[in-house]
C-alpha cells in the first residue's frame, strides 16, 4: 500500500537518520525507534517515496545516535553470517556505552576497556558469531512480517523472549559472545581486573569489623521527633554503664556530653569521660567513657554501652559513611541508636545483616509544637526567646542591626562559619540572659548540636545556598530547624513556628502535617586499606591520585542496602596534593582533612602544609598565622574566620602526624585568641553598626514589613 517509504529524522545537529519503513513499520523495532524520536521537540520527521533506497543491501545511513539504530545498520549489513570489520567496530562502540553492558561485564569480571580494542573488529570468528545473532533476528523479523498468526516459531524467540526489544534483546544476545571472546583473547587483563574487583567489593561492609561481629549485640533504636526525650534515655543507659562511648554529629555535642557526664546531671553522679574529636584528644584520669564525633569512633576498642546520635544521617550524601561505620563496627554489648522516624527502615536492614537483636522504642514530643496561623508582619511583634532564621551571614547581620535599632531588643547570633566555641558562647548568652530582651538570629546551624531555649522559630526564607546553587530547604531540614522551638523543662516548653512570607508558612504547615519518607540506603566510603590495595593493583596504569577516585567510583561494588558517598570533595583535595611524593596512606589521610575547597585561603594553606610534610617532614605555623588583630570591618571578620579554620586544620593534621606538626601549642593559643576576638566582634555595637552603614559593601535587605 505504501510502497517503498523512507523516514528522515533531523536531530539537533541536523544529522540524518534513515529507516526502511516498508520493511520494519509493523515490527517492535520500528515502534521502539519511532517512540524514541517522536518525543523529541527538535526532530523533524518526513515520509516520502524514493527510488534511491530501493536496494535493501546497500542502505545509506548517516547520523546514527543510538544502539537500536546501529543494530538496524548491522542487520542490513550482514550477509550469510558475514559482518564487516567496519560495521562490527561501530556496533561494539555503541554496545560498550550501554548500562546493561557495564553491568554484565562487571558481574563477569571483565574490564569494559577491552571493548575498544580495534584489532578485535577484524577477527573473523567474532564477526561470524555476532553475524549469526543478527541473521537469526533478521529471519525472525521477516517471518513475523509474513505471519498472520502472531510470533512464528523461532529459536530467537525462545532465547530472547516473546516480545524482543531492539535495544536490550540483541545487546543481551551479543554480550555472552563478547565476554567469552575477551576472556580467551585477554586472559591476563581479565585476571588482573578480577583481582581489582575483589579489592573493590564493598557488598559486605559488616565483615570489616570482626571484633563487633564476635559479640551478640543488643541494639535499642530510640525513635522520635526533636524534644521527645529519646537521647536522654540513651544517655542514662550510658551513664550507668561500667564503660561506654557517645558518638555525635558535631564537636559541640561531643563537648556537651563530656561535660554532662563529668559534672553529673540531676541525681546522677559524675562520670569521668575522655573527649575525642578530629582536632583534640583530652584524656581524663580513671575515665572509662568516651565522648567523640562520629568520624572518630574507635571500632577496635570494647565498651559495655554505646550511643550513636542522629542516626538518620545514615542517608547523608557526604557523611553517611561515618554512621554506617559506627553502627556496624562499634564493639559493645548494648548499642543505643537515636534518630527520627525516617531511620527505622534502614536500621532494621543493617541490624538484619549483623544478626544482632533489635528493640525499637517510640517517643512522642514532650511538649506541643504549633505552626502559627499568621506571618510576622512587624519587627515589634518579636518577643524574648524568638529565633529568626536566615541563610546567609549578610542577612543575619542586617536582621541583627535592624532588630536592635528598631526594637531595643538584643540579639545573639549563630551561623556555621563561626568557630564552635563562639557558637557555644552565643548560645549560653541567649539561654542564660536574666532579662526579657534577648533574641536569636541564626542559620540552620541551630538544627543540631546546641540546646537552646527558643520560644518561637521564625523563617525569614526557605531558600539556602548550598555551595553550588540556591535551593529550597528539604522537608527534613524544615522540621529539624522548626523542631528547635520549645524545650521541655525550659522557660518555653511549648514551641511555635511561623515565617515572614505567607507562601513559606503554607509550605511549613504542609511539611509538619506529612510523614517522613523512609531512608532506604546507608552510605559507604572505601577504607584506607582498600584504597591502598587498589592503588597498588593499578600501579602499572600510572593513574594520578585524583583519577584513582574516579576508578573506584566506577568499579566499587555495593548491594542495594548501600550507596557510595560523594567523592567530589575528596577528589578536589586529591588534585591539590597528587604530585607530592607521599604514600597512598598519607594522601588518603590528607584528603579526609576538613578543608573548604571553595575558599582559596584554606586551599593555599592546605597545599603548603602538605608540601612541607612531603619535603621537609616538619610543618610550622607561618608568621601570618601567629598573630590575631581585632576586626574593624566585614573583611576583617571574614579573615578571622578563615584564620580559625586554618588553625583548626593544622590541629586536625597534628592529631594524625604528631611528629611533623610541631606547633600544636602555639596553634591552640592563636585559635583561642581568634575565638575571643570574634566573640567581642559579635558583641560590639560599633562594629555591627559599621556593617549596617551605607559605607559597607553589604547589600541592603529589602524590607517586607507593612
Amino acid at each position: 500500500m505504501f510502497g517503498r517509504w523512507t523516514a528522515f529524522l533531523f536531530g539537533r545537529r541536523c544529522k540524518v537518520f534513515v529507516i526502511n519503513v516498508a520493511k520494519y513499520r509493523e515490527t517492535n523495532l520500528w515502534d521502539c525507534t519511532w517512540r524514541k524520536h517522536k518525543v523529541c521537540n527538535t526532530t523533524r520527521v518526513c515520509f516520502f517515496s524514493s527510488k534511491k533506497f530501493d536496494t535493501y543491501s546497500q542502505p545509506q545511513w548517516t547520523g546514527v545516535d543510538t544502539v537500536a539504530e546501529e543494530f538496524y545498520r548491522a542487520i542490513e549489513d550482514v550477509e550469510e553470517n558475514k559482518l564487516s570489520a567496519k560495521c562490527l567496530k561501530r556496533l561494539l562502540k555503541r554496545i560498550g556505552k550501554e548500562d546493561i553492558t557495564r553491568e554484565y561485564f562487571q558481574s563477569n569480571g571483565i574490564p569494559l576497556s577491552l571493548m575498544v580494542a580495534r584489532k578485535d573488529c577484524k577477527d573473523e570468528q567474532l564477526q561470524q558469531n555476532i553475524a549469526s545473532v543478527l541473521c537469526e533476528y533478521k529471519e525472525f523479523l521477516s517471518a513475523r512480517q509474513n505471519s498472520t498468526t502472531g510470533y512464528p516459531e523461532n529459536n530467537c524467540v525462545d532465547r530472547l523472549g516473546e516480545t524482543p526489544n531492539m535495544e536490550s534483546t540483541l545487546t543481551k544476545a551479543c554480550l555472552p559472545i563478547l565476554a567469552n571472546y575477551l576472556k580467551d583473547k585477554y586472559p591476563k587483563e581479565v585476571y588482573a581486573h578480577r583481582r581489582i574487583l575483589r579489592v573493590m567489593d564493598l557488598s559486605r561492609p559488616e565483615d570489616w569489623y570482626p571484633l563487633a561481629r564476635s559479640i551478640k549485640r543488643k541494639v535499642i533504636l530510640h525513635i522520635g521527633p526533636t524534644n521527645s526525650g529519646k537521647t536522654h534515655a540513651a544517655l542514662e543507659a550510658l551513664r550507668t554503664a561500667k564503660s561506654g562511648i557517645y558518638c555525635g554529629p558535631l564537636r559541640l555535642l561531643a563537648w556537651e556530653i563530656q561535660q554532662r557526664l563529668q559534672n553529673g546531671h540531676e541525681n546522677g553522679l559524675p562520670v569521668p569521660c575522655d573527649l575525642l574529636t578530629g582536632q583534640e584528644q583530652v584524656e581524663v584520669p580513671n575515665a572509662h567513657h568516651v565522648s567523640c564525633t562520629v568520624e572518630m569512633t574507635p571500632v577496635h576498642t570494647r565498651f559495655q554501652v554505646g550511643v550513636i546520635d542522629e542516626v538518620q544521617l545514615l542517608g547523608d550524601n557526604e557523611r553517611a559513611w561515618a554512621w554506617t561505620r559506627a553502627l556496624l563496627g562499634l564493639a559493645v554489648d548494648e548499642l543505643h541508636l537515636c534518630g527520627d522516624p525516617s531511620s527505622e527502615n534502614i536500621v532494621r536492614k543493617l541490624i538484619n545483616r549483623t544478626q544482632d537483636d533489635l528493640d525499637v522504642k517510640y517517643y512522642e514530643r514532650l511538649s506541643s509544637l504549633t505552626v502559627e496561623k499568621n506571618t510576622l508582619t512587624s519587627l515589634h511583634q518579636l518577643q524574648a526567646g524568638d529565633c529568626l532564621v536566615a541563610f546567609s551571614k549578610v542577612d543575619l547581620f542586617k536582621w541583627k542591626a535592624d532588630i536592635e535599632r528598631e526594637t531595643g531588643l538584643k540579639c545573639s547570633i549563630i551561623y556555621g562559619g563561626l568557630p564552635p566555641e563562639v557558637r557555644r558562647q552565643q548560645s549560653l548568652q541567649f539561654n542564660n540572659s536574666n532579662t526579657s530582651n534577648r533574641i536569636l538570629v541564626a542559620t540552620d546551624a541551630i538544627g543540631m548540636g546546641l540546646n537552646l531555649n527558643i520560644r518561637r522559630v521564625i523563617f525569614s526564607s526557605l531558600l539556602k545556598f548550598d555551595g553550588k546553587e540556591t535551593r529550597a530547604l528539604t522537608p527534613s531540614q524544615v522540621r529539624q530547624i522548626g523542631g528547635r522551638a520549645g524545650r521541655f523543662g525550659s522557660l518555653f516548653p511549648d514551641g511555635l513556628i511561623t515565617a515572614v512570607n505567607q507562601e513559606d508558612l503554607e509550605y511549613i504547615r504542609d511539611t509538619f502535617s506529612r510523614q517522613f519518607g523512609p531512608i532506604s540506603q546507608a552510605g559507604l566510603f572505601p577504607p584506607s586499606d582498600k584504597v591502598q590495595l587498589f592503588a597498588e593493583e593499578k600501579a602499572s596504569s600510572h593513574l594520578s591520585f585524583s583519577s584513582i577516585w574516579d576508578e573506584i567510583a566506577s568499579l566499587a561494588q555495593v548491594d542495594g542496602t548501600f550507596f557510595l558517598c560523594s567523592f567530589e570533595e575528596i577528589k578536589a583535595r586529591a588534585q591539590v596534593i597528587e604530585d607530592l611524593p607521599l604514600s597512598i596512606e598519607t594522601k588518603y589521610t590528607l584528603c579526609m582533612c576538613p578543608v573548604d575547597i571553595d575558599i582559596p585561603k584554606q586551599v593555599v594553606a592546605f597545599a603548603e602544609f602538605s608540601r612541607e610534610l612531603a619535603f621537609e617532614g616538619c610543618v610550622r605555623l607561618g608568621k601570618a598565622m601567629s598573630q590575631v588583630y581585632p576586626a574593624k570591618n566585614w573583611k576583617d571578620m571574614n579573615d578571622l574566620e578563615s584564620t580559625y579554620k586554618i588553625l583548626d586544620m593544622y590541629l586536625w593534621l597534628a592529631q594524625r602526624f604528631r611528629d611533623a606538626f610541631v606547633d600544636i601549642e602555639n596553634a591552640t593559643l592563636v585559635r583561642n585568641e581568634c575565638c575571643r576576638v570574634l566573640q567581642n566582634c559579635l558583641n560590639s555595637k560599633k562594629l555591627i553598626t559599621s556593617l549596617d552603614s551605607k559605607q559597607t559593601s553589604l547589600p541592603k535587605r529589602k524590607r517586607r514589613w507593612k
